[in-house]
Order: structure tokens, then sequence, then C-alpha cells
């Protein structure tokens, strides 16, 4: 989405106006879709920001938008399944922070809803398989999931 592609390109130190920059940058370099910037809300992208500044500023390593291909038994995604027919998956994750050897993976949500449980609901499966995917790929283990909502502005963490 137009939110992604600016989570991926925000140094976390930006003011608002610097913000519009980097859309507009966006939009020139052709990494965003102009008909895209009409659906950005600025204020939602800096409190993103804000809340999420100290985490990314501080961290030992940062991993953003990671692309993945993962082969998986089903019955080792899916609980209570009995079904071991190998299948492929593939996403990207949009954030993953390291901190004293401890890793977070954050998926960015911009779902327009206020119903904290109804994303985690909604979203909970897809973050277990990103967090599969991530430790096969890296050998990092992921101590914490969570959901970034850009319409509540909040982390909310995937338990």
């Amino acid at each position: 989405t137009a939110y992604h592609s600016v989570m991926q390109y925000l140094h976390f130190t930006e003011t608002k106006d610097e913000i519009r920059a980097l859309i507009d940058r966006l939009v020139a370099d052709k990494i965003m879709p102009a008909d895209l910037k009409q659906y950005i809300v600025v204020d939602e992208i800096f409190a993103a920001k804000e809340t999420l500044k100290d985490l990314i500023l501080d961290a030992d390593q940062v991993y953003k938008e990671k692309q993945f291909v993962m082969q998986e038994n089903y019955n080792k995604l899916i609980k209570n399944s009995d079904n071991n027919t190998k299948v492929i998956i593939q996403g990207i994750i949009d954030l993953v922070v390291v901190k004293d050897g401890k890793s977070m993976l954050i998926d960015y949500k911009t779902n327009r809803t206020r119903n904290e449980q109804e994303l985690i609901n909604n979203y909970s499966l897809q973050l277990q398989i990103y967090k599969i995917a991530f430790e096969k790929a890296t050998n990092l283990k992921i101590d914490s999931i969570f959901l970034y909502s850009f319409y509540l502005n909040k982390l909310i963490e995937i338990k």
C-alpha cells in the first residue's frame, strides 16, 4: 500500500513537511503511483513515526519490507490439522526491530476499525506465519509480534 511505501523509506526523524516531501519524491521516482498519494493521511504517518521512533532509532538492527517465499507443511502452519501437504507461502514482512538480542516483528495495518480484537483475530495467523518465515530466513528468534494500526495509532501485541 501507499502507507507501506512511505514507511519503508522513512528514517523516523522526519517532520510532517519532510514526510510530505518524501511522498512527493516517491511519486516523482515512480516508487509509488501518483493516484495513491491522495489516500495518505500525513498525520497518521507522523503519528506512526512518533510511536515507533524510539524502538527504531535505538535498535541494533532494523529489517524493513523483508520479502520471503517459504515452503512448509500445512499442518505446521494450521493448528489441529492433519493435512501434511506442502504449501508455498510468500509475503513481505513490514518491520523487524532487533534490540539487545530481542526481536520484535511489526506489521502495519491501515484498516479503519477501532476494534483491536477484530484486528488480532484477522491477522494473528498471518503474523505467526511471518514469524516462522523470518526465523527460517535469518536464524533470528522473534520474541514478540505486534500489529501497528495507523487508524488507532497503536501497537497491538499478538500473543
